[in-house]
Formats: C-alpha cells, structure tokens, sequence
C-alpha cells in the first residue's frame, strides 16, 4: 500500500512533528538488563508473546528510547498481532548513563549483534526479525551489510528515515529552521549527558564540557562522538561509520523507507548508488512523510500507516 498523506500534512516538518506524539496505550516493557563484555550495560524493555511467537527487535533513533513515540506505536502494532517484541536502548539512553566514558553512535553495533545472536540462540527455530528507526536504522545497516552470517540470525528487516550516510544529514539538521526545531533538541539531551561525563571522568572533563559547549551536531561529534569512540574527528566518523557504503553487501531480505520531504535526512543522505548491485536490499521512497512521520491511515487502525507498512513489509520479507 503506497503512502499518501492526508492533505494536511504534505509537509516533511508537520508529518515529523506530529509523529512525536503518541496518544495511545504505553506499552507495558519488562525490563532487562545486559551486562557487557567491556563492563558496561544497556537495557532491553520487552513485550512477551504468545509460546512460539516471532520476535521482533526494535533500534531507536538518536538519543530515542522504548518510550520514542514511533517506538511505542510500532511495539503495541506488532504485539497486537502476535510478536514477541524487544526494543534494544543505546547505552544510556534507557534513563541511566552507563558506565563507560564513550556510549553509542552509528557504526557501533556490538551490543546489537551481542543481543540478536543471543535471541536467535535461546529459540533457533523462531524467525528474528529487526527494525531500526533513524540514526538506529543506520547502526541496523552496518551490522547487516558488515555482518557476514547476518543471514542465519535475521529473517527480515526495515530501515525507516536511516540517514545512511552521515555527513549530509549532519549539515541538514545544523541549517536554516532545522537548527532552532530539531538540531535544539538533540543537543538539548547530548550536551546534558556530557555535563554528566565531566563529572564522572575528570580525565576527559575538559573534552567534555566542551563538547556541552557545542554550537551544532557536526561540532559535538567533532569534538566528542568522534574522538571518544576511536575516530579523529567528526568527518572522521562520519566516512567512516556511514553504512552506505555496506547496503549490497546484505544478505537479509531488507526494505529501506524514506521520504523526499525529511528534513534532516535528505535525498544524497540515503542515495540511490548505494543500492546498486544490493540482491536483498531495496529503496522505497515516498513524496511525503517526513522523518519517522508517514502519518495516515493504515489498513488496520486509522493514524497506523508506518506501522502498518512495517509490519507487512516483514511478512513479505520473511
């Protein structure tokens, strides 16, 4: 089923605004936390499901959460019909900083990989299937193109609004309205957290409260995401961990969705080249729907198209 937006949001910045507010039923997650091999931890809130359901894991975007908006719409959707559901947190993104000085960022997939194997390990003959959301769309497409045996784990996955290429959606988010309406807000949490690492490692205290200085996104990844993570500078990791340049490399039958009108996320952010020779990865592109918007009317409930289409797009896949 093709998106097309109601009349009064064929616009990217109201289809994307609007997305962020979730008036339905809050998921009731059971949380879990995972102990790390470098003596760190993220958490995983899941929604159990009936004996031999499906599992679907769920990647959020920057700074997002199980509580993300998106992501409760799609974790209630896919229970709702018969899922057994996970949302993976970036470390320090499920409402406690982790231990560590360095966190998460695009091309950092070992938690992923960690926790996908382990699901698939505990019920091998259950299909696992992943969607990422944004910047966790970016980090799902790394471990899928950069994963070898990715195929004996995923059934099928989606990128929804992944910017997959990082330097284009960086430049975006830091121009014109995109600075005062979504560029605030990322900073907003990321300069807050690095307030809280100068506190907590005195060692890279001065790298830190500059980084909670910072202007713009390119800046706080210049001075902290890149170099805190074993990069020189933002450009630096921005070539570096962009999953472009992995896409045909996927093994895992995977739908990639984007829309024309996102406003941080552009069209040379996700480019057609990258799906060049790509045998098990495939572009839907949309007119409409904004980043992680693709609000309107799905076949199931009103208000449920990106949920909808999600959910389909596995069946079909796997």
């Amino acid at each position: 089923m093709p998106y097309r937006a109601p009349f009064f949001v064929r616009d990217g910045h109201f289809n994307t605004i609007r997305a962020h507010f979730h008036r339905g039923q809050r998921p009731d997650y059971m949380r879990q936390r995972i102990e790390t091999a470098d003596g760190d931890f993220f958490d995983v809130d899941r929604l159990s499901g009936p004996p031999g359901a499906p599992k679907l894991i769920g990647l959020h975007g920057l700074e997002g959460s199980s509580e993300s908006a998106y992501m409760q719409r799609l974790m209630i959707a896919a229970h709702a019909q018969g899922f057994e559901t996970a949302v993976i947190h970036a470390r320090g993104c499920s409402g406690q900083d982790n231990r560590l000085v360095s966190s998460y960022h695009a091309g950092f997939t070992s938690d992923v990989d960690a926790f996908l194997r382990a699901e698939k390990a505990r019920a091998p003959h259950l299909p696992v299937m992943a969607v990422g959301f944004s910047l966790g769309g970016s980090q799902l497409g790394n471990w899928l193109g950069r994963t070898a045996d990715a195929h004996h784990i995923l059934e099928a996955a989606v990128l929804v609004s992944p910017p997959l290429r990082l330097a284009p959606s960086s430049d975006a988010i830091g121009r014109g309205n995109n600075r005062h309406v979504y560029q605030r807000r990322f900073l907003r949490s990321l300069k807050a957290k690095a307030v809280r690492k100068a506190e907590a490692w005195p060692k890279h205290r001065r790298r830190a409260l500059a980084a909670a200085r910072a202007e713009s996104v390119r800046k706080y990844d210049h001075i902290w995401t890149g170099p805190m993570h074993g990069y020189l500078d933002a450009e630096d990791y921005y070539n570096r961990a962009s999953s472009a340049p992995y896409i045909r490399h996927i093994k895992v039958p995977t739908r990639v969705l984007h829309a024309m009108d996102d406003p941080f996320v552009p069209m040379d952010a996700v480019p057609d080249a990258a799906f060049v020779g790509a045998s098990c990865a495939e572009l839907v592109r949309t007119r409409h729907g904004g980043h992680v918007g693709f609000f309107g009317r799905g076949a199931v409930h009103a208000d449920s198209w990106l949920e909808d289409w999600i959910l389909r797009s596995l069946s079909e896949l796997g």
